[in-house]
């Protein structure tokens, strides 16, 4: 079964109820061969698959060409006010197993008229598993951490990855910037006005109707509380530097790789505000000309050592490099970001234009303890490291445990 049916499939069972699961379950079983077309039949995924929100996504087709894709993708917003229970979503003190304490100073909460008892705490988890031998699929969950049940937001086969030479980055960045435009619907509480790259909703008439009604009910908001995954989600997804850095394998605390095996307190924690002047110091934001962007593209190439495309600085420097490129205040290896002006940083070398653009750059700091920014970051209430959670399973019970288990 192709990833983007997953994604429909998953959207389909949330509207099928509570007995989905169990019917998808038994359609697998009992016809092996053609369970794929007899759960088109059960949950009417051509129907429903017309009906998902589609976004534009780079990836890579059988042929291996690089190419932009109508991915489907089931929106956080729209599956959660489908789902929506005020006894559950928002049962603050029923349970004390259930608050949730980072929720009383969000600021989706603080900024909430309704306070603590209108904001839904909400999660989002990411993942890879492998389905064959050669390759994986990395999905995107979440909902009510309240809620044990998982809804499944979007599917990628790694196959199908960008080989730009960002590694991936490109398709996971894709998805991120529509599940970021999602939950930023979810903590004002109302259906977005326009799409997720800010343009009309056009022919999608039932989105159109929506756009500006209250998402649950009056008064109530959502608020992502936690990023759950594994480090290598934290890395690939967030953008924290990985645990093979030297200067900063812990997103936590401060200790360097030498230091990860001394018998040493770990106290030495990493703040919020050391994220946030990390992240301002590595982005370059400027406008240009006309004129300046045909010199400055000629610099612009796909490199894999840099995860994009980045600027390359001639060799030997050229005069035109010292008088046009230097002053802008970029260097060589930055990354050229995904803006609204540049949505497609792979095409910005043959990219003109009669007008200014606005540009985006990422100066990489293997010292620091972010590699890229990530495009979550715009969701409400996000900041490092809080809101990263590590999941028990991969972490402990299959990482740490495993390991001494042996010796």
């Amino acid at each position: 079964m192709q990833a983007w049916r997953v994604t429909t499939l998953a959207a389909a069972v949330v509207e099928a109820g509570d007995d989905a699961a169990r019917a998808v379950s038994d359609l697998c079983v009992r016809y092996t061969h053609n369970s794929a077309r007899c759960l088109h039949n059960k949950f009417g995924l051509r129907e429903l698959s017309s009906q998902m929100y589609r976004a534009k996504i780079p990836l890579v087709n059988s042929d291996g060409v690089r190419t932009w894709v109508e991915y489907p993708i089931a929106l956080p917003h729209e599956l959660l006010s489908k789902s929506y229970s005020r006894e559950v979503f928002l049962s603050h003190t029923t349970d004390p197993t259930q608050k949730v304490p980072a929720l009383a100073t969000h600021p989706v909460t603080t900024s909430n008229p309704s306070g603590v008892g209108g904001t839904v705490p909400l999660g989002l988890f990411a993942d890879a598993a492998g389905f064959t031998q050669s390759d994986s699929f990395l999905a995107w969950m979440g909902g009510c951490v309240r809620v044990e049940d998982r809804m499944v937001f979007a599917v990628l086969r790694k196959a199908e990855y960008c080989t730009c030479g960002c590694r991936g980055r490109c398709s996971i960045a894709a998805i991120e910037e529509v599940l970021a435009w999602s939950f930023e619907a979810l903590a004002v509480g109302l259906w977005p006005a326009t799409r997720h790259d800010g343009q009309p909703w056009g022919g999608d008439a039932a989105r159109a109707a929506r756009a500006g009604s209250p998402l649950f009910e009056p008064g109530v908001r959502g608020a992502l509380v936690e990023y759950r995954g594994d480090l290598l989600q934290f890395v690939e997804g967030v953008g924290v530097q990985s645990y093979a850095n030297k200067h900063a394998p812990c997103y936590i605390c401060k200790a360097t790789k030498a230091q990860l095996h001394v018998d040493v307190p770990w106290d030495d924690h990493r703040t919020a505000a050391e994220y946030e002047i990390a992240i301002y110091q590595s982005i370059k934001e400027f406008r240009v000309t006309p004129s300046q962007w045909d010199i400055l593209r000629r610099y612009l190439h796909h490199s894999k050592a840099w995860r994009g495309t980045a600027v390359i600085r001639p060799q030997p420097m050229t005069a035109e490099w010292t008088e046009h490129i230097f002053p802008l205040g970029i260097r060589h290896g930055d990354l050229l970001m995904a803006n609204t002006d540049v949505p497609d940083p792979h095409a910005a070398p043959t990219l003109t234009t009669d007008h200014p653009l606005m540009l985006q750059f990422w100066r990489r700091n293997k010292r620091g303890p972010v590699q890229f920014l990530s495009p979550l970051a715009k969701i409400p209430g996000w900041s490092l490291p809080g809101i990263l959670r590590l999941d028990c399973l991969h972490v402990v019970d299959l990482g740490v445990c495993r390991v001494l288990g042996i010796f």
